[in-house]
C-alpha cells in the first residue's frame, strides 16, 4: 500500500515529539518534513522561542527536512496565513496530501486550522486530539516511550522560579495534583524536547535564558 505523505507542525517540544512517534507508528502515511513558523527578527520559533540553529539539530535527528514559515513579530493573522500558503503551494508540488498538528483538545484552535486550511485539499490529521481529563494519561505515554522535555516558559511566577530550565518529566513525576494542564495545553508552559524515541541521539543544550514573563 502506497503511504499517504504528510508534513508536521513542529514546535520544538514534547508534543510535536509525541505526534511524530505516533504518526511513525503507522502504516498508512509518511512524514515527509517538519513544518516551524520563525521569527524573522530573532530567527527564533513563534511559540516556543527555539533558536532556529535547535530546530535544525532535531530535524537532523529526526532524518528529516525542516520546511520554515518567516514571519513578523507582531504577526497579524491575515499575514501568517499568507505565508502559509507558500508551505501548501510546495506540499502540492511534491505530492504531499496531508498536514499533522499536536493539538490536544482546544476546540477553537481546531476550528482555526480547519478554516484556514479548508481550501488547500490537505487532510488535516490530529494524532494527540483527547479530552481535557486524558492529558495526563497522554503524558504518562509520552514518558513511558522515552520523551524527554525541558521547560523553556512558564507563565506562573512561581512555578517558573521553581521550574524554569529543569525537566518537565521530573515535575509530572512530583505533581500528585496538578492545578494546571499537566501538558500545558492552555499555554501555562512550553517545552523543548531534548530526548525521544524519534531522535537517533539525544541533544545537548544548555538553557541559559532569562525567564520569561507571564504568558
Amino acid at each position: 500500500m502506497k503511504k499517504q505523505k504528510a508534513l508536521l507542525f513542529w514546535s520544538s517540544g514534547k508534543d510535536s515529539a509525541m505526534s511524530l512517534y505516533r504518526e511513525q507508528q503507522k502504516d498508512e502515511i509518511e512524514i515527509v518534513a517538519l513544518v516551524t513558523g520563525i521569527h524573522e527578527q530573532n530567527q527564533q520559533a513563534t511559540m516556543h522561542q527555539t533558536p532556529l540553529s535547535l530546530l535544525q539539530v532535531q530535524a537532523q535527528e529526526c532524518g528529516l527536512p525542516l520546511w520554515t514559515i518567516s514571519v513578523p513579530w507582531p504577526c497579524p493573522n491575515i499575514v501568517y496565513e499568507q505565508r502559509l500558503q507558500i508551505i501548501i503551494q510546495k506540499a502540492h508540488r511534491e505530492n504531499i496530501t496531508a498536514i499533522c498538528f499536536g493539538d490536544l483538545f482546544l476546540e477553537e484552535i481546531r476550528s482555526y486550522r480547519e478554516n484556514i486550511f479548508r481550501d488547500s485539499q490537505l487532510q488535516l490529521r490530529f494524532p494527540l486530539w483527547c479530552s481535557a481529563s486524558e492529558t495526563y494519561q497522554l503524558g504518562e505515554e509520552m514518558i513511558a516511550c522515552g520523551i524527554r522535555a525541558t521547560f523553556v516558559s512558564i507563565g506562573d511566577p512561581i512555578f517558573r522560579q521553581n521550574w524554569l530550565g529543569k525537566e518537565w518529566h521530573e515535575w509530572f513525576g512530583s505533581s500528585n495534583n496538578f492545578e494546571i494542564d499537566p501538558c500545558g495545553e492552555n499555554g501555562e508552559f512550553h517545552t523543548f524536547c531534548h530526548h525521544a524515541p524519534i531522535f537517533r541521539n539525544p541533544i545537548s543544550f544548555s538553557h541559559d535564558r532569562k525567564p520569561d514573563p507571564p504568558l
